[in-house]
């Protein structure tokens, strides 16, 4: 997974050395770099699957409108 795309890489290992500089310069539970890590990929992961799903990312008012 991680050879063929490039961009999923270089998100998650964005967002392991964010939450690794965070923790190093701070005084936070590691619980807290825990969840920094969960949410961020999970977020990522949301945000890939709805772009290589072609759908908008509002889907609010255009799905009532619909």
């Amino acid at each position: 997974m991680f050879i063929t795309d490039a961009k999923v890489t270089a998100a998650i290992l964005a967002i392991v050395v964010v939450e690794t500089l965070v923790m190093d310069t701070t005084d936070l539970s590691p619980l807290v770099g825990g969840v920094f890590l969960l949410v961020g990929c999970i977020t990522f992961l949301f945000l890939s699957v709805c772009r290589k799903a072609g759908r908008p990312m509002d889907h609010g008012t255009q799905a009532a409108i619909k």
